[in-house]
């Protein structure tokens, strides 16, 4: 169970952040965490129990790939860098992916957040959270949420003609609808949604005295005797599914191509590839380095024969690789802790992916060796001792340009 303690304070005693008072506007809410260990794990990975209780809780430090933690920005600088931290974080994440979604994703992240700025008048700013069901459904979904005057309140200022909240959050989703043209083309909404109904996806709003749900080629909109005390906007993309984005973001009457992070961040070849490219010049990779690509694909299809399921190494590890020693640290850092993860510290099928198997010991990079009982319990019975094998991660510094090319040179 989940207990929020509250009661009116009239000033702030002891250790309180400002943050803390802009989110409870002076009243002051205790939080006991709920016993079930994933229950428990959500909150505080999610950020929920530092932004509910931050003197208690500290911000979460959650590195998976499911789940990106609420993200608060204040301004558009901030809002800028949320959507950044979000995209280079699902880069990572997904593999084989469609850039028609990846600009979809983004798109809609970079007009949904930024109508916080211009129009919520949210004194918290927004809140932006983003989930992967990666595994299950293979949707991107994500939450935008303020404490600002709400949809309706903010388009009836602009649109008399409006008489419920109702008809404004129905209204919110047509094209070209916002209550000030000089702060937007009132396409955000109506893209967002668009976009989810096209992918096969959902879309949500929860405003004021009214909540609007769509999902397959469904509208509903109905009144809500407790009110939402501000806006919750809620973007399911599915990106199993192909994507027209021509279709979905077209605007009187002409489609809309927008410039995305991966456009700006990295490269593509003529089919559209997305191009990772290292230095040329790099220590132990020599003068080849240029030509030695790090074919991620290659472990992704073992990753996907051994555990069946939707598990991806994403490109974005290797944005800021430039040289080996930076390729060393991404795999010692992050790759083999996240290959640790996937397959549950199962280092046999760890090797299998990383194709250890099939070079001498000094090129792995993860080494096994076998210890016999004996060895280990002197004066025992060996009939009942048997031989164990045992896993190392090799050292940084021991890791050879040899033992990255193995990974697909032995695929080839």
């Amino acid at each position: 169970m989940t207990r929020l303690g509250t009661s009116i304070r009239p000033s702030p005693p002891g250790r309180r952040t400002q943050a803390y008072w802009d989110l409870i506007a002076g009243i002051d809410v205790d939080l006991t965490l709920p016993q079930e260990g994933s229950l428990n794990r959500l909150f505080l990975n999610t950020n929920w129990a530092h932004l509910i209780d931050p003197r208690r809780y500290d911000p979460g430090n959650y590195r998976g790939f499911l789940q990106i933690p609420v993200i608060q920005y204040r301004n558009g600088q901030e809002q800028s860098a949320a959507v950044t931290t979000v995209m280079e974080k699902i880069l990572s994440a997904l593999s084989d992916f469609d850039r028609s979604h990846l600009k979809a994703i983004e798109w809609s992240l970079n007009e949904i957040t930024d109508n916080v700025i211009n129009h919520a008048q949210s004194p918290i700013g927004g809140l932006l959270q983003v989930t992967n069901f990666r595994s299950e459904r293979r949707v991107i979904e994500f939450y935008v949420c303020d404490a600002g005057i709400g949809i309706p309140a903010s388009l009836k200022s602009g649109h008399k003609e409006i008489r419920s909240d109702q008809e404004a959050l129905d209204k919110a989703i047509r094209e070209g609808v916002t209550r000030d043209k000089s702060a937007g083309q009132g396409n955000g909404l109506y893209g967002s949604w668009r976009i989810s109904q096209l992918s096969g996806g959902s879309f949500e709003i929860h405003a004021g005295h009214a909540s609007l749900a769509s999902w397959s080629d469904t509208l509903h909109v109905r009144p809500e005797t407790i009110p939402f005390n501000g806006s919750l906007v809620v973007v399911a993309i599915n990106y199993a599914k192909p994507l027209s984005l021509e279709e979905a973001l077209k605007f009187g009457g002409k489609p809309h191509d927008p410039m995305d992070h991966v456009q700006l961040s990295y490269e593509e070849d003529e089919e559209g590839i997305v191009i990772f490219s290292l230095a040329e010049q790099t220590q132990g990779f020599g003068s080849r380095a240029a030509a030695i690509p790090v074919r991620l694909e290659v472990m992704n299809k073992r990753i996907g024969h051994l555990l069946h399921r939707d598990q991806t190494i994403g490109h974005a590890y290797l944005m800021h690789v430039r040289d080996f020693p930076a390729l060393r640290r991404v795999l010692s850092r992050e790759i083999i802790p996240l290959l640790q993860e996937y397959f549950y510290e199962d280092w046999k099928r760890i090797r299998l992916v990383l194709a250890d198997h099939t070079v001498p010991s000094e090129h792995q990079l993860v080494r096994s060796s076998t210890v016999a009982g004996q060895d280990l319990f002197f004066d025992a019975d060996d009939e009942k001792l048997a031989e164990a094998t045992q896993y190392a991660v090799t050292p940084e510094p021991e890791i050879t340009p040899e033992a990255v090319r193995k990974i697909y040179e032995s695929h080839e």
